[in-house]
């Protein structure tokens, strides 16, 4: 199966949170898209778990590099002006009513490009907010 893991997803597949066994069910044996955006995404998110003082600086670090190692196996999403553009398209048609966030609008750009090109079967998201529903409503189905 194809699936589309979006950040806050792709950070429980290399940290334990609630749902980690669930995404680790998805991903498992799937084609796994990511946004290019994930890049960023997935550091700003793992260094936020440091300055919390969920994790330790050498356990980020650790995170950081498996996740790097592990790009070889998912298939990036670049976000070129096409997304870029869907991106916006999508923030003025869901925003007044569902907290879609920039970046989350770039994901979800991101998975829709993808999709032209063959059918995501899930799109994996721990955000239920504004994002999952988002993704739902352009026909997504959005799991866990």
């Amino acid at each position: 199966m194809r699936i589309f893991i979006d950040t806050s997803a792709l950070v429980a597949l290399y940290h334990t949170e609630p749902k980690t066994r669930q995404v680790e069910a998805y991903a498992k044996g799937a084609r796994i898209f990511i946004s290019r955006v994930s890049l960023l995404e997935f550091r700003s998110a793992i260094f936020r778990l440091t300055r919390s003082g969920v994790l330790k600086q050498r356990e980020a670090g650790a995170l950081v590099e498996a996740f790097r190692k592990d790009l070889a196996r998912y298939t990036i999403e670049e976000v070129n002006q096409k997304v870029w553009g869907e991106a916006l398209a999508l923030i003025e048609k869901h925003g007044a009513k569902v907290n879609l966030r920039s970046l989350d609008a770039l994901q979800l750009a991101s998975a829709k490009k993808a999709n032209a090109r063959n059918p995501i079967g899930a799109f994996l998201t721990l955000d239920v907010h504004g994002l999952a529903q988002a993704a739902q409503a352009e026909g997504f189905t959005v799991q866990p």
